[in-house]
């Protein structure tokens, strides 16, 4: 396995899924810009957050932003990391 393999995430994302995580990596040190997440996705935030972790479980555990991690955790307190 090359280390770029290795960086990959597990599965690849979806464009939607990948929109939603560079959101949510923009957002986090902002509070989670919950007022543009309907605009910009047309879900709720507790869709927008539960849709995100399950984005941040396909990522390698060691590749999760911590930052944006303890943003999802803020805001959507029910998530927890698998691995």
């Amino acid at each position: 396995m090359t280390a770029d393999e290795r960086r990959a995430p597990r599965t690849p994302l979806n464009t939607v899924d990948a929109a939603i995580l560079e959101f949510a990596e923009r957002w986090a040190p902002f509070g989670g810009g919950h007022e543009f997440i309907f605009p910009e996705f047309g879900i709720r935030i507790d869709e927008f957050y539960d849709r995100l972790g399950h984005i941040l479980n396909q990522i390698d555990p060691q590749h999760r932003r911590s930052a944006l991690t303890d943003a999802v955790r803020r805001n959507y307190p029910f998530w927890r990391p698998t691995s």
